[in-house]
């Protein structure tokens, strides 16, 4: 069973049976995370058996026919509870194709050894947040180096606005990349919210966008202190350009892309007024739940590789972390008390979270749940860059999930039936630290003080260290529903 495979992901000893297809974990009704049956990895020789029945039934037909409609209906019984309510008990965990991407984003990084997807598209989010913002206000300021004419033009073509505030980004994830001998492009799809004013109507809008960006493709990236803001990426001073786009601090010219990546195009492909949230009322179980486990190609060798960098990594106390964190942002979106999640997301979830906790209390409702059970934790992906390590795992869980009013009045979910889900969660640690021992999730991986001072920008207010990008432990960095995750 893929359970029974865990403890070997970090342990560098991992056995040939995770190369080829496997049997799935049961699930079941009854949402236990132990027992369930080996779907053709790990089993018992079964030929013996079938030799036996045969013999019976033709020697002593009279034992062998019952013993034959026994086994029939126990193999019938047990497919049918298998697939209620869960994924199946021979499920088939398939490998991940890579994304079209993916071969070109490795031949980036052999050309850019500090090239970092985390990174690029923490800058492609920043910048859209920022050019978004700057078009209504018409002030460009430090975001003009990072836009060509083209896409200066592309933004400023669109209806006039004198606000446009509460940019979030719900989804980001890069759709293209080519490199030529000179040059690479990357093109991100954003899905968006945003508030804008026209005239003296405001209205919240959906949006689709296509953004690429350019780079000479030789050009070493930046690390995060210089990705993760809108500064020189050469000498890391805030953007402040002369009228000929260079940087007033070491006059390095910031608007050819040559050193940073610039926004060549944007194409806007669908918009409309954002909708009201839609519920659904009951529980059950939710779509893409009973589907495969996908699960990177080369994960038995990244997870090998990863521990040997960290011995000191062991799954039992990850999957901890992971267990203890999913509860604790749950928690505190069903309480309503988001800052309390704010040490365990990076900067971007934590903002859409919050979003949409927002979203929620403006149109009158209130998410709630209870009785969380976490019944599976499974490895699909690591992935290592020049800044970060990456762990994707798939999490199984149920719960009483229910949309309420002010009133109280359910309007969505159930407060007495479970929701079944899984969801893929990745989490990000700088690369090559080791986190440091501390009695509890509770206490800042930096000074080891309580996070009851950590401020919005993800600050411990003890020690002053940034405790959310990574730096000293695991944080989560981004959710995938399980039916939309490719990998």
């Amino acid at each position: 069973m893929i359970h029974d495979l865990l403890p070997f992901l970090f342990s560098g000893d991992l056995p040939d049976l995770w190369t080829r297809a496997g049997g799935g974990q049961g699930f079941g009704g009854g949402g236990s995370s132990g027992g369930g049956s080996s779907g053709g990895g790990g089993g018992g020789d079964s030929s013996g058996l079938i030799q036996l029945l045969l013999w019976l039934l033709i020697r002593h037909p009279q034992i062998g026919v019952p013993v034959l409609i026994v086994v029939v209906l126990v193999w019938a019984f047990s497919r049918h509870t298998a697939s209620v309510g869960g994924r199946n008990e021979r499920q088939v965990y398939r490998t991940a194709a890579p994304p079209p991407s993916t071969t070109s984003i490795l031949a980036l990084q052999q050309r850019d050894p500090n090239f970092s997807v985390i990174l690029f598209l923490d800058l492609a989010r920043l910048v859209y947040v920022r050019a978004q913002e700057a078009r209504g206000t018409g002030e460009l300021g430090p975001v003009a180096p990072y836009l060509s004419p083209a896409a200066l033009a592309s933004l400023q073509s669109r209806s006039a606005t004198s606000e446009v505030r509460d940019v979030i980004i719900g989804a980001s994830r890069i759709q293209n990349v080519q490199i030529s001998s000179n040059e690479a492009r990357i093109s991100v799809l954003l899905e968006a919210n945003y508030t804008e004013k026209i005239a003296d109507k405001t209205s919240q809008r959906w949006v689709m966008e296509r953004w690429t960006f350019r780079r000479a493709a030789n050009t070493l990236s930046p690390g995060p202190d210089r990705m993760r803001t809108l500064s020189c990426a050469n000498c890391g001073s805030p953007m402040d350009t002369t009228r000929e786009g260079r940087c007033r601090n070491c006059d390095s010219l910031l608007t050819d892309a040559r050193i940073q990546w610039q926004v060549e195009a944007i194409a806007l492909l669908d918009q409309k007024l954002l909708p009201r949230i839609l519920l659904q009322k009951g529980g059950g179980v939710e779509k893409g739940t009973d589907l495969p486990l996908v699960a990177a190609p080369d994960l038995p060798a990244a997870a090998r590789a990863l521990s040997a960098r960290h011995p000191e990594l062991h799954w039992p106390d990850f999957r901890r972390r992971v267990e203890e964190i999913f509860v604790e942002i749950q928690t505190a979106w069903s309480e309503g008390t988001w800052e309390k999640a704010r040490p365990y997301e990076t900067d971007f979830l934590f903002q859409q979270h919050r979003y949409w906790i927002e979203r929620y209390a403006r149109e009158g409702l209130r998410n709630r749940s209870a009785d969380l059970r976490v019944t599976e934790v499974v490895p699909a992906k690591i992935a290592v860059d020049a800044y970060f390590e990456t762990i994707t795992v798939r999490i199984f869980a149920r719960m009483k999930d229910w949309t309420e009013d002010k009133g109280g009045q359910v309007l969505g979910g159930s407060p007495t039936q479970d929701r079944v889900f899984s969801e893929y969660w990745t989490f990000i640690r700088s690369a090559g630290k080791a986190a440091k021992p501390r009695d509890n999730l509770h206490s800042c991986p930096s000074c080891g003080a309580p996070l009851d001072k950590v401020n919005q920008s993800g600050v411990c207010g003890y020690c002053d260290a940034k405790i959310t990008g990574g730096e000293f432990d695991w944080v989560l960095a981004a959710i995938d529903q399980d039916e939309v995750y490719g990998g």
